[in-house]
């Protein structure tokens, strides 16, 4: 039996409404069931343009962000991923490959994966003026951001000035 799988960013245009929420407890508040973690209204959905391991790194991600998994717990392995969420072991291992790239997560064998201390939210002033946009980064540009994959980037454009660039998920635009 499959507990609820959740947590499915529509990717920017897609406007797919094909999501799928499996067992019980689909579409409930987010907390804890039966010890798995849901969120609420974010599906892994495989008719979305994402890749299905992106996907699931952003349900972990988000997790990791609203404080439902905090530093030291254990993640999920790949096994109990792929059965939670109705995904591959190797879909998994690419969702927690990404974390682990993104500093979220360590990695060790005989362990698993453990949440790793977070980074603190940095606050960014844009000048009056200015324009402020999401999207996914070239490569180039995800390394000069310092963000992880199928992390949008903030683009700040301020007249006269070049365009900078923050990782939407470790920024905060201030008044």
């Amino acid at each position: 039996m499959h507990e609820p799988t959740t947590i499915a960013p529509q990717a920017p245009g897609t406007g797919s409404q094909s999501g799928r929420q499996f067992g019980p407890g689909a579409g409930l508040p987010a907390g804890r069931m039966g010890g798995n973690l849901i969120a609420p209204g974010m599906i892994i959905d495989p008719a979305s343009d994402w890749p299905l391991s992106a996907q699931l790194a952003q349900l972990l991600r988000g997790l990791i962000r609203s404080g439902q998994l905090t530093a030291g717990d254990r993640v999920p392995s790949e096994h109990e991923l792929a059965d939670q969420h109705s995904v591959s072991r190797d879909t998994a291992q690419r969702a927690l490959a990404l974390l682990a790239c993104e500093g979220l997560i360590t990695r060790r064998r005989g362990v698993g994966s453990i949440v790793a201390v977070a980074d603190r939210l940095t606050e960014v002033r844009a000048a009056p003026g200015a324009r402020i946009s999401a999207r996914l980064a070239t490569a180039a540009e995800r390394v000069a951001a310092r963000a992880g994959s199928w992390v949008p980037v903030l683009a700040i454009a301020e007249p006269g000035r070049p365009e900078r660039l923050y990782p939407a998920d470790r920024v905060v635009i201030a008044p």
